[in-house]
């Protein structure tokens, strides 16, 4: 049996949100509340700013959709999701997601709690000093290895 934890609530603000091009993410809890069990991410995204095909050798992921619509391609498989639909990306399996309407917000959950680090340390602190640029490729890839995540850029996504 796990050691009960405290019951932290939290919600989005500047502190705990970080840009990392044109999307927005907020650490609502990380495994430093959560006993590394998970950790819980508020994203808002926006189209054509979506991450490469990317695999997580360390964490599942959980996905609620709150706002706007997604294709998930998780494998072979293309899921469409919706606002109430949630969807589990399982570590090891390789997968994108592609946003259907301009901007889509998630709920986050990986399991166990680690990646946070990595959007903490990719991530810009709030506020932002210019538009978002093309993404710093070797840097994502380099701190991605560090936690556990591939970035798969040069393969091309099917529509």
């Amino acid at each position: 049996m796990n050691p009960p934890i405290p019951a932290p609530l939290r919600r989005v603000t500047p502190e705990n949100t970080y840009a990392l091009r044109a999307d927005r993410f907020s650490v609502l809890l990380g495994g430093e509340d959560t006993g590394g069990r998970l950790a819980v991410i508020d994203l808002c995204a926006r189209r054509d700013f979506e991450p490469p095909v990317h695999v997580h050798r360390h964490e599942d992921e959980l996905i609620a959709v709150l706002e706007g619509r997604l294709t998930v391609e998780v494998g072979a498989e293309h899921v469409e999701a919706a606002p109430g639909q949630v969807l589990l990306l399982p570590r090891g399996v390789p997968h994108a997601l592609h946003l259907l309407s301009e901007t889509a917000r998630l709920l986050v959950i990986y399991s166990p709690a680690g990646f946070e680090h990595f959007l903490r340390e990719v991530g810009q602190t709030l506020p932002v000093p210019s538009a978002p640029g093309p993404p710093d490729v070797p840097r994502l890839v380099i701190s991605g290895e560090r936690y556990g995540l591939t970035f798969f850029p040069d393969i091309p996504e099917e529509e």
